[in-house]
């Protein structure tokens, strides 16, 4: 029989998240909504002593800047067939 599971992750953005002294719950997700940004906690340490997983992106000081998200891998014809290309997603034309 099928099980319906809640998953809830922490967030908030980036300068609240690295100034909390919350500990993070070891397993527990914690996202940082304005740069993408995941972490892993290990019931040790607040997320600003914590290793990011995935690619970090902070264009938080640039002006007009977004960050990246997601990175693919694509063949050329591949990526000329996408109508409309995700600006948070980088690219690798192979």
């Amino acid at each position: 029989m099928p099980r319906n599971t809640t998953l809830v992750i922490r967030s908030g953005n980036s300068d609240t998240l690295h100034y909390s002294s919350e500990i993070l719950a070891s397993g527990e997700l914690a996202v940082a909504v304005d740069s993408g940004i995941v972490k892993v906690g290990n019931a040790n340490a607040p997320w600003s002593g914590l290793p990011s997983i995935g690619v970090p992106s902070n264009p938080i000081s640039i002006t007009g800047a977004s960050g990246v998200l997601n990175m693919v891998s694509i063949a050329q014809a591949d990526y000329n067939n996408i109508a409309h290309p995700d600006p948070h997603t980088l690219y690798f034309i192979v």
